[in-house]
């Protein structure tokens, strides 16, 4: 069951009803020794009996194991919906992938369950209606941070260029330019929110809603600024040929081969490059932005900007929509949360995601009634020996192969 864990924590003795307890937990000798055990048991007809001494997987940059976070998050007596009064055990400082069939209760032990627990420790919610469970080791988290397809960002105004918070630094460039000190436009002038510089046609949306005699409505480039955005006084200021609205005509690939001199703002850019959003223009509309494009960008945010103090990052299915190469750029975004010292939660059902994480945590074994368990934990290797769904999933898909 665990090739490479040091603590196993196995739950049962059976399915639904006839299980829901901790049945055994220690290392790999202690697993086997446990007469209730059925892991224990499955990993004796395996031949494992005790801690195999190969090298484990390792986190972060490959050289500091898994076994040796700095300390475990600690959510207890979980059981909220069809939770059944769980402990989850998630290490500090890496990636975890929390798996499960559909219905198995993952979105409520992180959204209800851990999510809470933690706004409540830091004072960020008063709400009392529901006890999330007990949470220790969560002292050293100054903020949460949730990264999901709820984010906002799902309008008209919003675009990359604003998602990622690179316009920012954009706009304080082209305020420093010499044109634009000669009209006393500042930055917040270089906002296509601002009613002096944005278009009166379209409101700086770059499109207006319209509608058919049926009552079906959708967004059509604006005719008087024909998507650009802006007025035209404002894009009298040029940075090296470029006006505002031009940058925003930008992909985030082409605009980073432009501006690799400029620190802050190519920093900017290659995050979101290293994220696999080269192709998406600057200026593109939210409305347009799928939700793993949408999580991305908000993901560039924080890593470009940094986050004061410790974090805890929840996210929710970030790999929908991405092939498996940019799965591998997600992931390396991640471990550089977590080389930072922050701590990295994901919900997911992509084998090719799970394969690649720190640590899983998986619960089922079934939907509903027939779930709310934690049925396996450890690193990906662990799971893929184990005969539960994502493991048998991971094992004959050919995702997990021998060390």
């Amino acid at each position: 069951f665990i090739v490479a864990a040091d603590w196993i924590i196995d739950l049962g003795p059976g399915a639904g009803p006839r299980g829901g307890h901790v049945v055994a937990h220690g290392s790999v000798a202690d697993i086997c020794q446990s007469p209730e055990s059925v892991t224990g048991q499955m990993l004796q007809r395996m031949g494992i009996q005790q801690q195999p001494t190969s090298e484990k997987l390792t986190a972060n940059d490959g050289k500091t194991p898994v076994a040796t976070a700095r300390s475990m998050l600690k959510l207890s007596d979980c059981c909220r919906h069809n939770l059944q009064n769980i402990t989850v055990e998630i290490p500090v400082g890496v990636v975890t992938g929390v798996a499960g069939v559909s219905g198995s209760g993952k979105t409520t032990v992180v959204f209800e369950g851990l999510l809470p627990a933690l706004q409540q420790q830091l004072g960020l919610s008063s709400d009392a209606s529901h006890n999330p469970g007990t949470l220790d080791g969560a002292n050293d988290f100054a903020q949460v941070m949730v990264i999901d397809k709820g984010l906002p960002g799902r309008s008209p105004i919003a675009t990359p260029a604003t998602l990622s918070g690179v316009w920012i630094e954009f706009r304080r460039l082209y305020a420093q330019i010499r044109e634009a000190r000669r009209l006393g436009l500042t930055a917040e002038r270089f906002s296509y929110r601002h009613p002096d510089s944005r278009c009166p046609g379209c409101r700086g949306t770059g499109s207006i809603l319209v509608s058919d005699l049926n009552g079906a409505t959708w967004w059509s480039t604006c005719p008087e600024c024909h998507g650009r955005r802006f007025n035209r006084s404002t894009q009298t200021v040029a940075y090296r040929g470029f006006t505002v609205a031009d940058l925003l005509s930008l992909t985030i690939e082409v605009a980073r081969q432009h501006f690799t001199a400029l620190p802050r703002i190519a920093r900017g850019l290659d995050t979101l490059q290293g994220l696999g959003l080269g192709y998406l223009p600057l200026g593109q509309s939210g409305t347009t932005l799928s939700g793993g494009e949408l999580q991305r960008l908000w993901l560039g945010r924080c890593l470009s900007r940094g986050m004061p103090g410790v974090t805890l990052y929840l996210l929710d299915e970030p790999t929908a929509g991405l092939h498996a190469a940019e799965i591998e750029l997600l992931v390396k975004a991640l471990r550089q949360l977590t080389a930072a010292g922050h701590t990295v939660v994901v919900i997911e059902h992509s084998l090719e995601f799970l394969r690649q994480v720190d640590w899983l945590i998986e619960l089922g074994p079934g939907s509903g009634p027939a779930g709310g368990r934690v049925i396996a934990s450890g690193t990906p290797h662990d799971l893929a020996a184990c005969a539960t769904p994502t493991g048998e999933a991971l094992r004959f898909t050919g995702h997990m192969l021998s060390n």
